[in-house]
């Protein structure tokens, strides 16, 4: 649900329509089945026998459709992804063996699908010294991300695309409805709270670097 509210917020609705950034959009498109899939890996039983059975394709292959699309978007995914399998990893000890084994199959199908995209992202940016402006540099303020997200600001173009990102006033709300009721949530539930808070955070904040440009 929190991939579907981000998807459909505000500034999103202004990359679809008038910035049209195709790259960011088709990135965008997978990013619901990447959640359900960590969801999967962590409580397989909350989602469909199906998606269980194909939860690590399903994320290696969303994984490269995002390098293919968009390489900002894939570096912030990446370790969003890297985190939350390492977590799970390393606070479920019984199943570290076949957990393991499915995390190598998700990298050794990512990597063999995304080679030709990384090769060209390190042999063109790495030890050549590239550098942005200084503003390219300045993250949008947490503070600025709620006011514009209470604000639910779409803008047509004629307001820069960093002074209106936002993840939307509906995501707001649930975020404040699930601290509210934090105390009710379980373990599985807090944890994703304030992961989820953080990433959310995080997330816009590298976007409104690239908004930049």
């Amino acid at each position: 649900m929190a991939a579907v509210f981000y998807v459909s917020s505000g500034y999103m609705t202004f990359v679809y329509w008038f910035a049209f950034e195709l790259g960011e959009i088709l990135s965008f498109m997978v990013l619901p089945i990447i959640v359900s899939s960590i969801v999967a890996f962590y409580k397989p039983k909350t989602v469909s026998k199906k998606l269980n059975q194909y939860r690590w394709k399903l994320l290696a292959f969303s994984l490269i459709w995002i390098t293919n699309s968009h390489v900002l978007m894939a570096l912030i995914t990446n370790v969003m992804v890297l985190i939350s399998l390492l977590v799970l990893l390393i606070s479920d000890s019984q199943k570290f063996k076949s957990r393991i084994n499915e995390y190598f199959k998700v990298a050794g199908v990512y990597i063999l699908g995304s080679l030709y995209v990384l090769v060209s992202m390190f042999t063109q940016y790495v030890g050549r010294g590239v550098v942005g402006p200084d503003r390219y540099f300045g993250a949008m303020s947490f503070k600025n991300l709620i006011i514009n997200s209470l604000d639910n600001i779409i803008s047509p173009g004629d307001v820069p695309a960093h002074l209106v990102l936002n993840m939307g006033i509906v995501m707001i709300v649930v975020m404040m409805v699930c601290f509210m009721d934090f105390h009710n949530l379980g373990m599985f539930g807090k944890t994703f709270f304030w992961f989820g808070s953080f990433i959310y955070s995080c997330f816009n904040r590298f976007i409104s670097m690239g908004s930049y440009r």
